[in-house]
């Protein structure tokens, strides 16, 4: 990180704090509030033409519109602001392009494969073998709203989700005074919580399924730390695991 340090006064560790420390609230802001300011016009534009019900329906349906507008937002200031993060990534990249494939294709064949082992575990458990989350996407796969739901969940999420979570908030919190084994927990849970929160937030029945989002969490971690902090090499795994779910969902219920 010396090399993007313009103020020659400030040390490279502080100044490495406020690059992660400033990607890290920005970044969880957009995560959880950027698609609100989205959703609120579009409340108020359908409030008065539709009841209680539909306008629900619209704004479940809908939303992956606000959504996919927020996350291109939040990549489009990261890159901006920390281009020359990225671009030091991509050039570690290219120089183990290919080691870094092979461990990418081997890691997101394992969560793939994971996916059913938790679905067996649930349906044991006789709960429902998908989670709120999952049930909502694939509804908007089956809707109207399809086309936009695919590209937000092969490209853009995996790549918004990526440098937040593991550039930013895992960055920012091993350099704080935390240990880096407890940096790696804080990341790979707070990735999991988010992706269990349902509409009913404080749900407990929402958070049983928060076991294989942690172990997605800490496989996509465990990648970012094994390729030296290169955002590409999580990026990659995240995408090749949602692109085989939505091949999976596809194949099986033949909705295109």
């Amino acid at each position: 990180m010396n090399n993007y340090r313009k103020d020659k006064t400030v040390s490279p560790y502080i100044y490495d704090k406020i690059i992660y420390g400033f990607g890290f609230i920005g970044g969880l802001g957009i995560l959880l509030l950027g698609s609100v300011f989205f959703i609120i016009p579009m409340i108020v534009m359908l409030s008065g033409k539709v009841n209680a019900d539909e306008l629900m329906d619209a704004v479940n349906m809908y939303s992956v519109y606000p959504a996919c507008i927020a996350e291109v937002i939040g990549v489009g200031l990261a890159i901006c602001f920390f281009k020359k993060v990225f671009i030091e990534d991509f050039k570690k990249f290219l120089k183990d392009w290919y080691k870094i494939l092979i461990v990418v294709l081997a890691l997101a064949v394992i969560i793939y494969y994971s996916g059913f082992f938790f679905e067996w575990l649930y349906e044991v458990c006789g709960l429902e073998s998908e989670s709120i989350n999952q049930e909502t996407i694939y509804a908007i796969l089956n809707g109207k709203s399809k086309l936009i739901m695919i590209l937000q969940v092969a490209i853009i999420a995996p790549v918004f989700e990526e440098i937040v979570f593991r550039k930013f908030t895992f960055g920012f919190l091993r350099q704080t005074n935390i240990k880096s084994i407890i940096s790696f927990c804080i990341v790979t849970f707070i990735f999991a919580i988010i992706h269990c929160s349902s509409e009913d937030f404080m749900s407990i029945d929402a958070y049983v399924y928060l076991f294989n989002y942690v172990f997605l969490s800490a496989i996509l971690t465990l990648t970012y730390v094994l390729f030296k902090d290169n955002i590409y090499a999580s990026i990659l795994v995240h995408i090749l695991n949602n692109v085989l779910s939505l091949l999976m969902f596809y194949g099986v219920f033949n909705v295109i």
